[in-house]
């Protein structure tokens, strides 16, 4: 019985797939030999201004592990790039109602998900979710700035004025990171 690197020494066909398959193996690995995941893979076609090369790699990123915010936040962000803010919201939405208060990423999904609403218009949702992000993380900053931006946007004055008081009460010294 022929061995298995027989068979594809004497098959043209199988020779062509090994080799494809040998190409493939080798460009997801980085420099040092380590195999690239898809998140990897995905963070870096998106950074390199390639959404539409990105978004399969996320979606498989975030079927792997649906509980993980990054995978979801980066997903929505090549969803944004593509113009589908519906399906970006969704994703976001997601991620906010399956995760806890005390994970690290929540905060940053939720100024995400307020900014899209934000860029769809929906102005009243935005500022809800900037409260929520308010009301679980108190001590961060961000979400007071951006909902004075917000109600600044919409000549809403006298709130703008209260979410900027409490941002300066929060970070008197002015040091805001966006």
């Amino acid at each position: 019985m022929a061995s298995w690197c027989d068979r594809v020494r004497n098959s043209p066909a199988l020779l062509a797939v090994f080799l494809v398959l040998a190409v493939w193996s080798a460009c997801r690995r980085d420099p040092s030999g380590r195999e690239l995941t898809d998140l990897e893979q995905g963070r870096a076609a998106l950074s390199a201004g390639k959404p539409a090369q990105a978004l399969p790699m996320l979606e498989r990123a975030v079927r792997r592990h649906p509980e993980r915010l990054g995978p979801r936040r980066l997903l929505a962000k090549a969803l944004v790039a593509l113009g589908k803010l519906a399906k970006a919201r969704e994703v976001l939405e997601r991620g906010r109602m399956i995760s806890s208060e005390d994970d690290p990423e929540r905060y940053p999904l939720l100024l995400d998900l307020a900014a899209l609403l934000v860029r769809q218009g929906r102005y009243g949702e935005a500022a809800e979710q900037y409260g929520l992000a308010i009301q679980e993380h108190p001590d961060q900053v961000v979400a007071y700035w951006r909902l004075g931006e917000l109600y600044e946007m919409n000549r809403q004055w006298k709130d703008a004025r209260a979410a900027y008081g409490k941002l300066l009460a929060k970070a008197p010294g002015g040091a805001v990171a966006s």
